[in-house]
């Protein structure tokens, strides 16, 4: 359990409000404070800059549902965010969110400030939105109020604060958003401009990836700016939406996703298991066909190889010596997938730690589209997905682009029958003659 005491000690030896900034921190006691004492400092008990900086750290815990230390009442009567705003009184009758974002300095460390916003009662309600350069595109800010953790008068050029001012209206306005408030006040960085129809517009990065302590988001359009291994540590959106998907960590979403028409090239890691290899290769039916073994798997790879090869395909086998050590698979399928468009990963078949790993490679190449074939799926249906940014898009389809010729001779019902085709009966999943179709 965090000492929080010993926390206010620091800055009662500093007696300096800005080291307050240590308990603007995440951490599973923040439930404890209902019970907790603020101190005073022992040298300096009526010190305005301290008063007003612990007054800011209660609404900033307010601004998340906590429930505020036993003594709050002593602060009510101070100003957050300056004599000139709202004291934490007024601040603490309506709810809030907040968010931080970066400012670059040209000439030494970034900083990092804390914006909040709450509801508007009546137009001409004191806030400190005309330090903000330009909010055009930010229409909800109209109904909102805007303060910021400094209370300088500087006015903050640019707009790479308005993601973070958007995704703090969205935790303001969203019911039952206790969640996302507390991830977006404790964990994350966020910088971004907003653009028509909440897209998400390139900022200057400069220098403000050299926070540290929370978790980048930047607009998608500035992953360039970012070499291959930085790029793995942060997060990108290019929509608001996707934005607060990433937040509420859930960037799986349902939408329609388009497979390419032909598929040039389709991966397929080859596991224990035929059947989700040969039925996905003949409804795909790719003008390239790579199937990925282990040492294990390769003489059944093989075997498929030469069965789609036998049908009009094209397959070959690769082998991954290493299939036990995710890292050397990871690279393998980074070194496989980066100089390619409009191919297709089927994630069913092979060991676990070889599917993390190409579905890892392909994420980060960003240009695939994945497909699973689930054991209790519909014939000729597929989970389907890519990638847009850090958002998955997902949806069930029904695929089959086998031509007639080929497709007759194939035994989907067997194909389609938990454990109904094995290594040793693989010449069972083709009829010798022409017979009924499975029904969808």
């Amino acid at each position: 359990m965090q000492d929080w005491n010993e926390s206010f000690r620091e800055i009662e030896r500093s007696n300096n409000p800005t080291s307050l900034d240590n308990l603007f921190i995440s951490g599973n006691s923040l439930e404890t404070l209902a019970e907790f004492q603020i101190p005073y400092p022992e040298d300096a008990p009526d010190m305005q800059g301290w008063r007003n900086a612990v007054a800011e750290w209660l609404y900033w815990l307010h601004c998340q549902d906590f429930v505020l230390p036993a003594n709050k009442d002593d602060f009510l009567q101070d100003h957050p965010f300056g004599t000139e705003m709202p004291s934490l009184q007024e601040l603490l009758s309506k709810p809030g969110a907040t968010a931080v974002f970066p400012l670059l300095n040209e000439k030494g460390k970034p900083t990092s400030v804390r914006i909040y916003l709450t509801q508007m009662d009546s137009q001409g309600e004191r806030d400190m939105a005309s330090q903000l350069s330009d909010n055009s595109n930010l229409e909800g800010l109209k109904t909102h109020r805007v303060f910021f953790h400094n209370e300088g008068s500087c006015r903050f050029e640019g707009n790479s604060w308005q993601l973070a001012a958007a995704l703090a209206m969205v935790a303001l306005d969203e019911a039952n958003g206790t969640h996302f408030k507390r991830e977006l006040a404790q964990n994350w960085i966020i910088t971004g401009s907003i653009l028509p129809n909440n897209k998400i517009g390139r900022i200057e990065v400069g220098n403000k990836h050299e926070l540290r302590g929370k978790t980048f988001l930047f607009p998608e359009a500035n992953r360039a700016d970012f070499s291959s291994e930085k790029v793995a540590l942060y997060r990108f959106a290019n929509s608001l939406s996707q934005a607060k998907s990433i937040i509420r960590e859930d960037a799986i979403q349902g939408g329609k996703v388009t497979l390419p028409t032909p598929i040039q090239e389709l991966h397929m890691l080859v596991g224990g298991s035929p059947a989700p290899i040969l039925s996905c290769g003949f409804q795909l039916y790719a003008q390239n066909t790579i199937l990925w073994a282990s040492s294990e798997t390769k003489d059944l790879a093989e075997k498929l190889a030469s069965i789609f090869n036998q049908h009009g395909l094209t397959a070959s086998v690769k082998t991954m010596e290493n299939s036990g050590e995710i890292d050397i698979l990871y690279k393998k399928f980074c070194e496989e997938f980066k100089h390619k468009e409009g191919f297709v990963l089927n994630a069913t078949g092979g060991n676990r730690l070889m599917s993390w790993a190409a579905l890892f490679a392909a994420r980060q190449s960003g240009k695939v589209s994945i497909v699973y074939r689930d054991i209790d799926a519909k014939p000729y249906h597929l989970q389907v997905m890519n990638f847009q940014g850090d958002q998955i898009i997902n949806e069930i389809q029904r695929v089959l682009r086998c031509p007639d010729e080929v497709g007759k001779k194939i035994n989907w019902n067997l194909l389609y029958t938990k454990g109904g085709v094995k290594e040793e009966n693989l010449n069972d999943a083709f009829y010798h003659s022409q017979t009924e179709d499975v029904k969808n």
